[in-house]
């Protein structure tokens, strides 16, 4: 089957406002600062400056789930099984595979082949456990007008108790209730002091410190430690200040491209229909349930050649509706009609870790 090397270059455009967290973003913040966005440095007009991105793995994870539904559908289409996938099964098409205690096994050549013949999945987006590379490769999204950590929006929130802003609601709880109530406002008003004893405490003991007052700095700190203890062990109060969180605010521009490497026909009508159904809901990243993640986007498509590239159409995909193919080549056409004739007769066993034993068409 012939295979080609496809170019998207465009663009994506925040529909809302983008919450996209870097891995580690706990460890580097402190409790009460806002939630950052992952920073990488560009080179610009004069020299390095740094901006916020939105990470390959954050585009590549959400269309590899849709591939995933995609596939899920397909099987259960061509076998009549409600349920195709086991868990394993399911964790290697997700995320390529989840590697146990046992030997790693040396790369058979012929079985990947074969296993990219069978799973067009795995052979786009890639495995762990097994190894197979896959042909797929997605660029970070970079805003098109680099923009600084310090220069994004922060959403910030508050959770309130909804009987101290409306105390009228008291009267549908019962009696009992409200007690427990008043006492738990009690320990928080309590809790509160105890907080404020604690930064005094400290600087108390800096300045004994200071002073060469060692009796007088040991006597402080067991004083912090119990007020310490009593924080710890406090439950949170309702009415608590959120930190936030920064975002790329709404209507930024950003470049994307992705790269599909030396893919055949069925690949590229799976890659397809994968941002078919992305585009459904495309949401990327965090809080969403803040009304963050949306996204439109564009790529013109160029197939790369020995002699240059030649453009094969351009791909538009707005929220809730299904991308569109402006000018599609014959090569894009032929592509999503060569995926649905091989989603037609899939096999459960072609997208299964072990392989298999099942012969296909």
């Amino acid at each position: 089957m012939e295979r080609y090397t496809l170019l998207f270059k465009g663009e994506l455009l925040a529909e809302s406002p983008l919450a996209i967290s870097p891995p580690d973003t706990r460890k580097k913040r402190g409790r009460d600062q806002p939630q950052t966005l992952p920073v990488m440095s560009v080179f610009g007009e004069y020299g390095y400056i740094e901006t916020v991105y939105v990470p390959a793995a954050s585009i590549r994870g959400a269309l590899r789930r849709c591939a995933l539904r995609v596939v899920r559908e397909a099987l259960i289409a061509a076998t009549g099984e409600s349920t195709p996938l086991d868990l394993e099964t399911h964790y290697f098409l997700s995320v390529g595979g989840v590697k146990g205690r046992e030997k790693e096994d040396k790369l058979n050549l012929t079985r990947q082949l074969e296993r990219r013949r069978r799973n067009p999945l795995i052979s786009l987006f890639g495995a762990g456990d097994p190894w197979v590379q896959g042909r797929l490769c997605t660029q970070p999204a970079i805003p098109k007008t680099p923009l600084t950590l310090a220069a994004t929006p922060i959403i910030n929130g508050v959770r309130s108790d909804d009987f101290m802003r409306n105390p009228d609601q008291l009267i549908f709880i019962a009696p009992d209730e409200v007690a427990s109530w008043l006492l738990m406002r009690e320990q928080t008003t309590e809790v509160s002091t105890v907080k404020a004893r604690q930064q005094s405490l400290r600087r108390a003991i800096a300045k004994a410190n200071r002073e060469a007052d060692g009796d007088r700095a040991q006597t402080l700190a067991e004083e912090l430690k119990q007020a310490d203890e009593i924080v710890q062990n406090s439950a949170n109060p309702v009415n608590l200040p959120l930190a936030g969180y920064h975002v790329i605010p709404k209507g930024a521009r950003l470049e994307h491209g992705f790269i599909l490497i030396d893919a055949n026909a069925v690949e590229i009508g799976l890659f397809l229909a994968a941002l078919k159904r992305f585009s459904t809901l495309p949401l990327l990243g965090g809080h969403r349930n803040h009304g963050c993640g949306l996204i439109s986007a564009f790529w013109t498509v160029l197939l790369r050649r020995d002699d240059g590239s030649e453009t094969q159409g351009d791909i538009r995909l707005s929220p809730y509706s299904e991308i569109t193919l402006d000018s599609a080549s014959e090569l894009l056409l032929n592509a999503e009609q060569a995926w649905s004739a091989h989603a037609a007769k899939l096999c459960i066993a072609d997208f299964s870790k072990s392989l298999g034993s099942a012969e296909t068409a």
